[in-house]
Parts: structure tokens; C-alpha cells; sequence
């Protein structure tokens, strides 16, 4: 039984089909490609599938390093339109030996019995950057670049530039850079060059990057670079010693 396989990115849709040919249904052109269900369970509140399909399919491939920036949904149909299936990808599994990939979906019930840990005390802060509890703007604490504006290494494992440079020492280290839906963890700011843990691939003259600043969860940087200490989420002024075992 032929498919029809709907990828969702937020306003985005991008439509696929499992048959040898194209298919057109309420003026939405489905491309045949390579893929197809591998498996649906389901139960009362845990449905998943996984299904199959080339690792070049777009958004797929952007899960080739890491996740892409924003969720990504898909909707199984039959081939009248009638939906079989909708959830979010949970994760893939690339084999190099086939060019394929698995991709494993969840529904909103299934992502629900996954173990959320609470949150720690500590004396750094356990909220993320420009979350709702950090409650910072990310927006002020971007540069946005242009890729001709940069020297991309071959391997898009740094970039470099000198409005990076313009910024006070080690300012990225900690952050991220998001480029078309991909995100990768700044490892290392230095000079006018910042130093990536993944590659964004398809980086070039054109491309739109936006570099957020890093933060190191320390009281100290968030009153200094972020002037945000009113929200820092950690207990700074917890003792590091032990008074009973180790004395004051």
C-alpha cells in the first residue's frame, strides 16, 4: 500500500509519497522517494512508528549531526488522505552502509512518560540562556552575520570574522550559532574566530548566521555581561565546605 508522508517545520511542509510517481492531492504536488513505514504500535497513550527512508531527504538530513532548531512533526496518510499516523521525531538512526535512515516518532502521549528531571540546587544557575526563567531576549544578545562578511572553514567547524572580534574577550564561548534550522554549541570563542561542536553544513556567501552569546552559569556573569541577576536560577551563597564534616 502506497503512502503519504507529511514533515512539518513549523509553518513549513514539505510532502512526500511512497509511490513510484508523483501525486498530487488537494494541490499539494507528494515526490516519490524512497520511503516507507516500518512500524506502528499502538496502545492508549504510547503510540510511536518508525519509518525508512534516503538520508538526503530534506529536513531529515539536518539530523545527520544534531537536531535541527525547531520540532519537527510528521503526518502519515493513506493514499485517499486518510491519517494513519502523526508525531514528532524522537530521534534517527543513520546507517552508512545503505544511505538510509530510521526515523523514530513519538505522539505527545509517548513524549509525556519520558523522565523530566527536576530541577538541582547548586550554586550555578539551572536554567537555560533565554528561557522562560532566564527571561532574557536572545534577540539582544545576537550578531548576525553574513557569510560573505566571514572566512567558513572547509570543514564548517569555525567561523570567523572580525565583528566577532568587536565583542569583549570569550563572549560566544558557551553559546550557540543557528543557521536554516540548524544549531550548533560554541566551544570556543577566541579573537575574531568562533569554534564550533558540530559543522552546519551548506554554509556559504549567502547564508544568514545568527551567533548568540554564551553564558557560563555563574552569579557574577549574570549581573555583569547580562545585567540579569534578578532571574539567576542558582543558590550562589551556598557553602562550597561542609561545616560539619569539614569545619568553618
Amino acid at each position: 500500500m502506497n503512502e503519504l508522508f507529511e514533515f512539518i517545520l513549523e509553518n513549513e511542509v514539505i510532502y512526500y509519497t511512497s509511490n513510484l510517481n508523483d501525486i498530487v492531492i488537494n494541490n499539494h504536488t507528494y515526490k516519490s522517494v524512497s520511503i516507507y513505514t516500518k512500524e506502528l504500535s499502538k496502545d492508549s497513550l504510547n503510540d510511536d512508528a518508525a519509518i525508512v527512508c534516503q538520508t538526503s531527504i530534506y529536513p531529515i538530513n539536518l539530523f545527520k549531526f544534531f537536531n535541527p532548531s525547531v520540532n519537527v512533526y510528521v503526518r502519515i496518510l493513506k493514499e485517499n488522505g486518510a491519517q494513519i499516523f502523526v508525531g514528532r521525531v524522537k530521534d534517527c538512526e543513520f546507517s552508512l552502509n545503505d544511505g538510509k535512515v530510521t526515523i523514530r516518532l513519538a505522539t505527545l502521549g509517548g513524549l509525556m512518560k519520558t523522565k523530566i528531571p527536576t530541577r538541582t540546587y547548586s550554586r550555578n544557575c539551572s536554567f537555560e540562556c533565554f528561557d522562560k526563567n532566564c527571561a532574557l531576549n536572545k534577540d539582544k544578545f545576537k550578531l548576525t552575520l553574513l557569510g560573505s562578511q566571514c572566512e567558513i572553514a572547509k570543514d564548517f567547524m569555525s567561523i570567523k570574522s572580525p565583528l566577532i572580534k568587536a565583542k569583549p574577550l570569550n563572549y560566544f564561548s558557551g553559546g550557540y550559532v543557528e543557521f536554516n534550522r540548524q544549531r550548533s554549541y560554541i566551544t570556543k570563542s577566541e579573537g575574531d574566530t568562533i569554534y564550533l561542536m558540530f559543522p552546519l553544513a551548506n554554509l556559504n556567501s549567502t547564508s544568514v548566521i545568527n551567533c548568540y552569546a554564551g553564558c557560563d552559569k555563574l552569579l557574577k556573569t549574570c549581573k555583569d555581561k547580562f545585567n540579569n541577576g534578578v532571574n539567576f536560577g542558582g543558590f550562589a551563597f551556598v557553602p562550597s565546605k561542609n561545616p560539619i564534616t569539614d569545619g568553618y
